[in-house]
């Protein structure tokens, strides 16, 4: 890593940043320094962080007045050393996401066969209360017509016993009356026993 060049906070009499010579002017400055933003967008990365690592040492340049100034050659050496380290840090970190994707998948696998299992079992216990449901429907329906026939033979069963009860009525008046004719019949012959008639 190179070394971070700070400057002393006092500027010189003349009011040139130290670790600079007098003769610097700015097109040869722009030309070997980045200030804090084109660092930025060279690194694709914030102004703070740019600071936080040229303070951190991990870039070379100089403290001014105005900021910071980084050398650009620690720029580009800074950004190709970090796309270099990219791809490697990539394949680390995809191997415990590929583990993470086949645990998921793997874990959906187990969930699916077990959703198709209910799913079948569902299926097979409605297709048993269709079949338990059909098959009561068919004894309701018979024993409706059974209680129909039953309710029929009831009502012929009364009509005989009205009937029965009608004709036992009639038979025991029939009786009284020949009863009485007879009692009646009864009572001349006495009489004209009696009377010798």
């Amino acid at each position: 890593m190179g070394k971070i060049l700070h400057m002393v906070e006092e500027p010189e009499e003349r009011g040139i940043p130290s670790g600079i010579s007098s003769g610097t002017d700015r097109t040869s400055d722009r030309q070997e320094y980045y200030n804090v933003s084109e660092a930025a967008k060279v690194l694709s990365i914030s102004e703070r962080r740019v600071r936080q690592i040229a303070q951190d040492g991990k870039l070379e340049g100089v403290r001014s007045e105005d900021g910071w100034k980084v050398f650009r050659y620690s720029v580009h050496d800074f950004r190709d050393r970090r796309a270099a380290q990219e791809p490697a840090r990539g394949v680390r970190e995809s191997a415990p996401d590929a583990r993470e994707w086949i645990e998921r998948v793997t874990a959906l696998e187990r969930e699916f066969g077990r959703l198709e299992g209910r799913l079948e079992l569902t299926e097979r216990a409605e297709s048993t209360m269709r079949e338990e449901r059909e098959r009561l429907l068919e004894d309701l329906s018979r024993e409706r017509e059974r209680a129909a026939q039953e309710q029929e033979r009831a009502e012929e069963a009364q009509q005989d016993a009205e009937q029965f009860i009608r004709e036992r009525e009639e038979a025991q008046e029939e009786a009284r009356r020949l009863h009485e004719e007879l009692e009646a019949e009864r009572s001349k012959g006495f009489w004209r026993r009696l009377f010798g008639g």
